[in-house]
């Protein structure tokens, strides 16, 4: 029972010193409230002295000195003077932003973001530090207005004053452009240690103005051969945008199309890519790299896979592939296809694949021991594109490019990789977030400063975590890349990859953390076939059951106080991915203790007033026993695309064109959740839901009209067993 009403809603961002006004329909005393009510931080109680108001019955707790951060208001068991109950084990979150401009108590502040404005780049601050020398200052806030639920941004400069803030990003935008033009950085860069005459094995995207991925693909089924609207597109675009096509013809340049895409391999002089620069004829120029450099007991009972395999699914029927350099031995690797005959070969490989599927005599056979295994057994871009041709959905990535640990953002692979979810088969890539300790090959100084590895938006990075599941190992590389608001969040998950043995090898990183989490989405794959087609809602599910929280607070509470959390949204979890798996659920349920969606989800979708979604998606809160009232866990996760677009006139790069935000309401349409960052393609809610309750799961549009592709899922049955955390 809660009878008590809150001024400010859970995961609200307040300034320090406002007070939080709880008010109760009947009065209490001051040391009941003194008593029962506390704020927390990071598992550590503060000494606040609460003011009670008993003519009002209210109590106002103060917030005053408290430092920027995540906090958790705790109320415990609070009885009014007749000893009746006005709440009991509630726990409302809420952060304390350093913001310096007015805002309307009208507005639910929802999210803030202070940056250090930079020549060609933004970065995000921490609360109540001052920009960078030489850099200017901006702050931007998400708000909500309480009543009619509109949606509202503000921006302001050091001095507290009202800004244009897209006009301040734009101008970075330009900046940007103008000096690096249609080139990557990164291929920037590597052109300044060449001379003119110097080949350079390059990928040429065309400018794309008009959205090749504007479609509803079928959600209802697995694809077994691409959509006929997809390869219509690709082929009227080529034919209606060739500029790119005839510039490398009139080039002399050795040039071929990446299938299902409107990408071309070519080999530029450098000479070449320069005069390119600022060409009307491209959309961007990114370094095809084919260096691959690897990122350095039971990993399956640990995510829980020995579940799932005994509950009788092992994979079977779905296609996975490894991208790294082949096995140093095949025996009992038993792989239905490899790239090449004769592939560099090492232990590192071999053990990846092994995590995944083996038949080592007397020993677990992997995660997805019924899978069909491919190796795609090279470093280059070329084994990537075999593998989507042997239409494998699930792919595992456990190396990196030299230059991807030090990249500030998304890289030439990333980008590949991001236009290769959106083409059939439409595969799910889990891929090695990096490992980083002093005098790693990655040179990067300190060590500690490295950047997740890979930083696409359609993929998964994945951490790695010991062997009980309680903490994040030591060398996993958490640092988040760069983006507009400076708040994206990687990695998403985390599995184990500390002292992993399988076939007679014994490794530790996220090198093999990865193919755990390929194995589990292979299992689920199995469950639901639909979702091969969609890695949005593979992303999805494995997310909302990833309930082992091991670094940080929750997903946003961490990324609202720009704590960068090690481990995503916590620790992968087979059995709770499988149970959600198997309840596929549409628009407008009847209520579900879990379940998932898949789909497109266009403008016409939202309210134009409030930017609310006109479906929904309803949660229940089980009851795990007689008389049993204590709070449950629910997690929700929304997973949507980026677009490879040339928007707003900037070389084509892989950008989000929506942004989305998860909201969970009550049955009076109370907020009791939300996650509204600026720069993710997914959003994660978790929080305590009451037994027997019914909640409602609603997508609320911040900005664009693009229609895009989407994931969906929620778990709301966690619970305990001897055997460790488990579902109902």
């Amino acid at each position: 029972m809660e009878s008590l009403q809150f001024s400010f809603c859970p995961g609200e961002v307040i300034k320090a010193g406002t007070p939080l006004l709880i008010q109760s329909p009947s009065p209490f005393s001051a040391q009941a409230a003194q008593g029962a009510i506390s704020v927390r931080r990071s598992c550590r109680s503060l000494r606040l002295v609460v003011q009670v108001d008993l003519e009002c019955a209210s109590i106002l707790v103060p917030t005053k000195g408290l430092e920027p951060g995540a906090y958790e208001l705790m109320v415990g068991e609070l009885r009014d003077i007749n000893s009746g109950l006005l709440g009991k084990d509630l726990r409302k979150p809420f952060t304390v932003g350093a913001f310096r401009g007015a805002m309307s108590s009208d507005l639910k502040i929802e999210h803030v973001v202070l940056l250090s404005i930079g020549e060609t780049s933004t970065t995000r601050l921490q609360p109540g530090h001052n920009a960078k020398n030489g850099h200017g200052y901006l702050e931007i806030i998400k708000a909500t207005h309480r009543k009619n639920l509109t949606t509202q941004e503000f921006a302001f400069d050091a001095d507290g004053t009202e800004v244009d803030g897209d006009q301040v990003l734009a101008e970075v935008q330009s900046r940007h452009y103008k000096k690096f033009g249609r080139l990557h950085e990164s291929l920037h860069e590597h052109l300044s240690l060449r001379k003119d005459a110097d080949d350079v094995d390059v990928f040429v995207y065309p400018q794309i103005n008009n959205d090749l991925f504007n479609y509803a693909k079928p959600n209802d089924r697995e694809l077994k051969q691409c959509p006929e609207e997809q390869t219509a597109r690709l082929d009227r675009f080529l034919h209606d945008n060739c500029k790119h096509v005839d510039l490398l013809k009139r080039l002399g340049a050795k040039h071929q199309r990446v299938p299902n895409t409107v990408v071309f391999q070519a080999i530029l002089s450098k000479a070449q890519i320069m005069s390119l620069r600022h060409s009307n004829e491209i959309g961007s120029i990114h370094l095809n790299d084919s260096e691959a450099i690897n990122d350095l007991s039971n990993s399956i009972a640990i995510a829980r896979s020995d579940r799932v395999q005994g509950a009788g699914f092992d994979g079977k029927g779905v296609r996975v592939a490894v991208f790294e350099d082949g096995p140093s031995d095949l025996t009992d690797i038993p792989v239905v296809s490899q790239y090449s005959t004769s592939p560099p070969a090492s232990d590192h490989a071999r053990l990846t694949h092994a995590i995944i599927k083996n038949t080592e005599t007397a020993h677990p056979h992997g995660h997805a021991p019924g899978c069909d295994l491919y190796s795609a057994n090279s470093g280059s871009n070329e084994a990537l594109t075999w593998a989507c041709q042997q239409r494998c959905t699930v792919i595992s990535q456990s190396f990196h490019r030299a230059n991807e640990p030090g990249g500030a953002d998304l890289q030439s692979d990333d980008l590949f990789k991001d236009m290769l979810a959106l083409t059939y088969p439409f595969p799910f890539i889990a891929q090695a977030a990096g490992n980083y300790w002093l005098g790693d090959d990655d040179n990067i100084n300190p060590p500690e400063s490295e950047r997740v590895n890979h930083k696409g938006y359609n993929t998964i990075s994945c951490g790695n975590h010991d062997d009980t599941a309680t903490a994040m190992d030591g060398s996993s590389v958490f640092n988040n890349p760069d983006s507009p608001h400076g708040d994206r969040e990687l990695p998403e998950i985390s599995a184990n990859g500390t002292a992993v043995t399988a076939v007679g090898i014994t490794k530790s990183g996220t090198s093999f953390a990865a193919p755990a989490v390929a194995g589990v989405a292979a299992l689920i794959q199995q469950i639901s076939p639909a979702i091969r087609s969609w890695p949005e809602g593979t992303r999805a599910i494995l997310l909302a059951s990833a309930k082992r929280n091991l670094s940080g607070g929750t997903w946003w509470a961490d990324v609202s106080s720009r704590t960068d959390a090690s481990d995503g949204a916590g620790a992968l979890d087979a059995d709770s991915a499988r149970s959600i798996a198997l309840t596929r659920i549409f628009r407008n349920n009847s209520p579900t203790a879990r379940g998932w969606d898949v789909g497109t989800i266009r403008n016409a979708d939202f309210d134009p007033s409030t930017s609310l979604s006109t479906f929904r998606y309803w949660i229940t809160v089980p009851r795990t026993g007689p008389g049993d009232n204590n709070p449950e866990t629910v997690k929700v996760c929304l997973a949507w695309d980026s677009k490879i677009t040339s928007a707003n006139g900037t070389a084509t790069a892989s950008q989000l064109t929506v942004d989305l935000d998860l909201w969970v309401r009550d049955r009076n349409q109370q907020i009791v959740a939300f996650s509204s960052s600026f720069d993710n393609s997914y959003e994660v809610v978790e929080f305590d839901g009451l037994q027997g309750a019914t909640y409602e799961i609603v997508v609320k549009k911040f900005r664009g009209t693009d229609q895009v592709w989407y994931g969906l899922a929620w778990q709301s049955a966690f619970y305990l067993t001897r055997g460790g955390l488990g579902v109902v």
